[in-house]
């Protein structure tokens, strides 16, 4: 599955937001939730986004169809809100694997 390495890449951007996202932005440029905050929230949605996808790989009911499709529009959502935390070559990697993601997700269809 194409997307599952998308993921991995994610996993490592994960990374990259810990070591480049400050604390608390007051400026409104990033969302007001720390850094460590950020991940837990990415790999909760991944987390879900995996499970979703391997549910429906197992079983393509148009309910785990479903499931995948709002738990991978969930996920990028998140990784949207924590774009303008990242800097530099960070940031650069952000938004490739994001802009990947809804490439993805815009081929997928139920």
């Amino acid at each position: 599955m194409k997307s599952s390495n998308l993921l991995f890449l994610a996993i490592i951007l994960i990374g990259l937001c810990s070591a480049s996202c400050g604390s608390k932005d007051s400026s409104g440029g990033c969302d007001e939730v720390e850094t460590d905050q950020k991940e837990t929230v990415m790999i909760a949605a991944q987390s879900a986004l995996i499970d979703a996808q391997i549910a429906y790989s197992t079983d393509s009911a148009p309910a785990k169809c479903n499931a995948v499709a709002n738990t991978w529009d969930d996920y990028i959502t998140k990784m949207r809100s924590f774009i303008n935390c990242l800097e530099g070559p960070a940031r650069d990697a952000w938004e490739t694997a994001y802009s990947l993601q809804v490439q993805e997700r815009n081929a997928f269809s139920c």
